[in-house]
C-alpha cells in the first residue's frame, strides 16, 4: 500500500509551532528565523515533488504566534490567498512569508522596547523625586495615573505590561488574563495601532527631513547683473 503522504506531512507540520507549552508547562516562543527552519526541515521529503499534500504556506500562518498575526498582516498583504499545492508557489510564499514575519516580530520589539524604556522613565522619574525632597505621593499618584493611561495592559486593560523581554531579546506574553477570551485579540488590535501610528510619524518625518534636503539643495537665484 502506497504511504498515506498527506497524513504523514500533517504529522510532521502538527508538531512545528512557533508559540507552545513545553513539558513544564512554561511557554516557550521561537523566533521567526528558528519556526521558518523547522517548518523547511519538516517539509524536505516532500520538496522533490510537483505539489505538496498539504498547504504549508497556510500551516505557517496558522502555527504562527497569535500574538505576531496582526503584525504579519499588516507587513503581508496577502494574507487571505490562497496559495496554489504547487511546491514552487508554496516555497515562493514561504520565502515572502518569511520575510514579512520577520518586519512584524521587529515591529513588536520595538514596540515592546518602547514601552519598557516608558516604565524605566518612570521609575527614574519617582527615584528623582525622593531624592530631590518632592513630596513622594505626589510623583507616585503622577507616575500611577501616567500608568493608568498609557500603560495598561494592551489585553486587559490591568495596570502590568502585556509581555516582556526575555535575556536572549525575545518577548513572552505575561499577562495573567492572557488565555481569556478576547484578551489576544485586543492586545493586537492596540500593537497594531501602535505601530500604524509609529509608522505614520516616522513617515512624516522622514518627509520633512527629504524636503528640507530638498530645499537645501536647491540652487539659489542670483541677481541680474
Amino acid at each position: 500500500m502506497a504511504p498515506n503522504y498527506t497524513d504523514q506531512l500533517k504529522a510532521a507540520l502538527e508538531h512545528v509551532k512557533q508559540l507552545f507549552t513545553d513539558s513544564e508547562g512554561k511557554e516557550v516562543y521561537r523566533s521567526v528565523q528558528v519556526y521558518y527552519t523547522q517548518i523547511i526541515a519538516a517539509i524536505q521529503p516532500f520538496v522533490g515533488k510537483r505539489d505538496f499534500p498539504v498547504n504549508v504556506a497556510k500551516k505557517f500562518k496558522s502555527n504562527m504566534d497569535p500574538g505576531l498575526s496582526s503584525f504579519f498582516k499588516q507587513a503581508y498583504p496577502q494574507h487571505t490567498t490562497v496559495v496554489p499545492l504547487e511546491s514552487g508557489l508554496q516555497l515562493a510564499a514561504l520565502r515572502a512569508m518569511l520575510a514579512a514575519a520577520q518586519k512584524a516580530e521587529e515591529n513588536r520589539k520595538m514596540i515592546s522596547a518602547t514601552a519598557i524604556s516608558a516604565m524605566n522613565t518612570q521609575a527614574f522619574m519617582l527615584q528623582g523625586a525622593s531624592t530631590a525632597g518632592v513630596n513622594a505621593s505626589q510623583a507616585e499618584r503622577t507616575i500611577a495615573d501616567f500608568k493608568k493611561k498609557d500603560l495598561a495592559c494592551f489585553g486587559c486593560d490591568g495596570p502590568h505590561m502585556w509581555s516582556t523581554q526575555k535575556p536572549d531579546k525575545s518577548y513572552v506574553v505575561t499577562c495573567p488574563s492572557k488565555d481569556k477570551p478576547g484578551v489576544r485579540e485586543k492586545a493586537d488590535a492596540k500593537i497594531a495601532e501602535i505601530c500604524t501610528k509609529r509608522k505614520g510619524r516616522k513617515d512624516r518625518e522622514d518627509k520633512r527631513k527629504k524636503d528640507r534636503e530638498d530645499k537645501r539643495k536647491k540652487p539659489k537665484a542670483t541677481a541680474n547683473a
